[in-house]
């Protein structure tokens, strides 16, 4: 406070009233002082000069040199990790994965957090998992949805404590067929199947012929022989979503077309585009 005559104002004091990190423009100013000054000025001189405290400037000069432009600006400490820290330490959570010590691994994370009375949500389980503990593989297979899950370690996948058996496959493969595009979709899938049983003969071996220093018994062996191999006729299903053009063009075409037309009306665009 300043008295001017009968008022008394509010004015800025002069210098750095309280000590704290310096800011942006304060850096830049001494990276101009010290870029231009003469060989005889030292960095304390400019520091006084600029009212900075003693070895900033040093401390900043070291910090361009390491950061590069990044040094002209406040620099912050960089951590690894920028979360809270953990409530447990990463022995608990490698010990979930340990057969003698979590024997309900291969259980859901409600049940073990409540067995091994974890104050935990479902989801910090498993992002601490992914985090202390080695994963050997990953992959999707519609068959194994209904495996169950286990915790294991990296390399440990067929030991007998780890291994799961794989259920039955139930359900029924359907094949189905659409349209979408900018303008609409289609009302309704369009389900299809042409994967019709057909009879599959065998190729038949060559009949053999009776040799005249043959024996009858040995004639009569050998056409018994070539009768086994002969086989019978087969019936096979096929597997997959093949199908053969005759059939496109009957079942399928026919519906994208009247598609296609319906839409050029609609929308005024010729079928061309």
């Amino acid at each position: 406070m300043v008295n001017t005559r009968a008022n008394r104002r509010e004015i800025t004091p002069d210098g750095r009233g309280i000590e704290g990190e310096y800011d942006t423009p304060k850096r830049n100013e001494f990276f101009d002082v010290f870029d231009n000054k003469s060989p005889r000025t030292s960095v304390s001189a400019i520091e006084r000069r600029l009212r900075i405290g003693y070895s900033t400037g040093n401390k900043w000069l070291r910090d361009r040199d390491k950061f590069g432009r990044n040094g002209y600006y406040r620099v912050r400490k960089v951590s690894n990790s920028l979360s809270p820290h953990p409530r447990y330490s990463p022995r608990r959570f490698k010990a979930l994965v340990d057969p003698v010590q979590n024997p309900v691994r291969d259980q859901r994370y409600e049940a073990q957090i409540a067995f091994h009375d974890l104050h935990l949500k479902p989801r910090q389980p498993q992002r601490n998992l992914n985090k202390y503990t080695n994963k050997d593989e990953a992959y999707f297979d519609p068959a194994s949805q209904g495996t169950g899950r286990i915790l294991r370690e990296q390399g440990q996948r067929y030991e007998p404590e780890n291994i799961q058996e794989k259920p039955a496959l139930l359900g029924n493969k359907v094949h189905f067929s659409g349209w979408v595009n900018w303008y609409a979709k289609c009302d309704k899938l369009e389900f299809y199947n042409n994967e019709e049983e057909y009879i599959e003969k065998p190729k038949r071996p060559c009949k053999p012929r009776k040799s005249r220093y043959e024996t009858e018994e040995d004639w009569n062996k050998r056409l018994i022989e070539w009768e086994v191999q002969i086989g019978y006729e087969k019936v096979v299903k096929p597997k997959g979503n093949s199908m053969t053009q005759e059939y496109y063009i009957k079942r399928l075409l026919p519906y994208y077309i009247d598609a296609i037309k319906d839409l050029s009306k609609k929308k005024s665009i010729p079928i061309s585009q």
